[in-house]
């Protein structure tokens, strides 16, 4: 998914547990929030996270999430 706000907020929630997650989140002036356990972070700044799940399942769904806004923030939670 490729999820991008000029003016807004985004909030997902990914608390599902049967998925390999890849993260790619920047806010160029707001912060990027993340409230899940089981990531590791190749970067991890105010404004941006890269991360991916920590112990990834081949049986397990993949996700790749692409998130980008200007003036607000990013929650994942």
């Amino acid at each position: 998914w490729k999820v991008k706000n000029q003016n807004g907020s985004i909030t997902l929630e990914i608390d599902e547990k049967n998925i390999n997650y890849k993260i790619d989140a920047k806010a160029s002036t707001g912060e990027v929030k993340v409230k899940k356990d089981n990531l590791i972070y190749s970067e991890k700044t105010p404004n941006t996270i890269v991360a991916k799940t920590e112990k990834q399942d081949k049986s397990y769904k993949s996700l790749n999430l692409f998130l980008e806004t200007a003036n607000s923030a990013i929650i994942l939670k």
